[in-house]
């Protein structure tokens, strides 16, 4: 089988830029201090608000031209839809994230989009410390993509995947490899670093480099910082809630 990964040096040299240049310091990373041990941690929920009919509205400088929008199915799945901002119609874009309260995780299944759904297979996974060099330990493959914690850990942690993702109208598959930095709370935020590279150009190429900051009771993209492909940041607007 054709090893389509990229040399693992040069995203993890990236991610230790992206590090100093957040002057996330050694106590950052670690998180809490011992007194606030006590405190039952924060859910991923509570900054994604994933399972609250929740919308948002961000863009850069003044503009709020973006919206995302939670929409929960049930009690374990919500679906989050990402575009320009809409008065009546959502856009056809929208991922698929489903609680696994068993295992803890929050796992990505696909998205919808182009009138067909993407499914995620993970070939390959795994989480390790804030370094994503230390303490990792592989996550079960031949599923859905193990995104982020439930409970927020008091620590940074690193996650990689790398699978395929299959149109299902047409059976055809392509190549991925994602890598994510999560923090701890911040400041009532949690900020995702992300790499995502694909082979839908035919070999594996990096297509986005960015940080996100989720708000505790707020949601996502409360300030989005991309690198590439371009430098590109915005900032929330408007934050609600949808159908009441």
């Amino acid at each position: 089988m054709k090893d389509h990964r990229q040399p693992r040096h040069r995203r993890t040299d990236r991610l230790m830029a992206w590090l100093a240049l957040l002057g996330l310091t050694a106590a950052a990373l670690l998180g809490s201090s011992p007194a606030d041990a006590a405190t039952a941690p924060p859910t991923y929920g509570d900054y994604s608000m994933m399972f609250a009919k929740a919308y948002g509205l961000y863009g850069p400088g003044a503009t709020a031209g973006l919206e995302w929008a939670q929409v929960p199915q049930s009690a374990t799945e919500s679906h989050i839809y990402w575009g320009a901002a809409w008065k009546t119609t959502p856009p056809a874009y929208h991922e698929v994230f489903v609680l696994d309260k068993t295992s803890g995780w929050v796992t990505l299944t696909g998205w919808y989009d182009n009138g067909t759904f993407y499914r995620i297979t993970i070939e390959r996974e795994w989480q390790a410390k804030a370094d994503c060099r230390t303490g990792r330990t592989a996550l079960p493959a031949g599923g859905p993509q193990h995104y982020v914690r439930w409970a927020i850990p008091a620590v940074a942690y690193c996650l990689y995947a790398a699978g395929t993702i299959t149109e299902v109208s047409s059976g055809k598959t392509r190549h991925f490899e994602h890598e994510q930095l999560w923090s701890p709370p911040t400041a009532e935020k949690i900020s995702q670093w992300e790499s995502w590279s694909d082979d839908a150009s035919g070999a594996m190429t990096l297509t986005l480099e960015r940080t996100q900051w989720l708000g505790l009771g707020k949601g996502p993209a409360q300030r989005v910082e991309q690198t590439y492909p371009a430098a590109w940041m915005a900032t929330a607007n408007t934050t609600g809630r949808w159908g009441a």
